[in-house]
């Protein structure tokens, strides 16, 4: 069931990326609530001329983010679930309007990566 979206800070949005690799996840050791940085890499750096593609998506991007759900394959909250193996995760972000477009737009013209302090 969703959240009420009064839990979401004024000016937000919620985004999901599906992460296919522990590696991109941080080894999946994530927490709902959790604020992390999510780093963005193109897969290439050199737009070509016939390209598109908005230059931002060419550049290197570090997004503040906060975990609002996670969810295994079968799409039930981690807190419904025990997790034996995880080939795939849905992790839902609440960032800025302007990150989460930036995120949709991206996730076919690179690779995000989730970190924290």
């Amino acid at each position: 069931m969703p959240k009420e979206n009064n839990d979401i800070k004024e000016g937000n949005v919620i985004v999901t990326y599906k992460f296919n690799n522990p590696d991109a996840a941080n080894g999946w050791l994530l927490e709902k609530n959790q604020k992390v940085t999510l780093a963005y890499s193109p897969f290439t750096s050199t737009p070509n001329q016939d390209s598109t593609i908005p230059n931002n998506l060419f550049n290197y991007k570090y997004i503040q983010a906060k975990i609002y759900e996670i969810i295994d394959e079968q799409l039930i909250s981690i807190e419904e679930h025990t997790f034996n193996k995880r080939n795939s995760l849905y992790i839902s972000f609440e960032v800025t309007e302007e990150d989460g477009k930036f995120i949709i737009a991206s996730k076919d013209k690179g690779r995000l990566d989730i970190y924290w302090d």
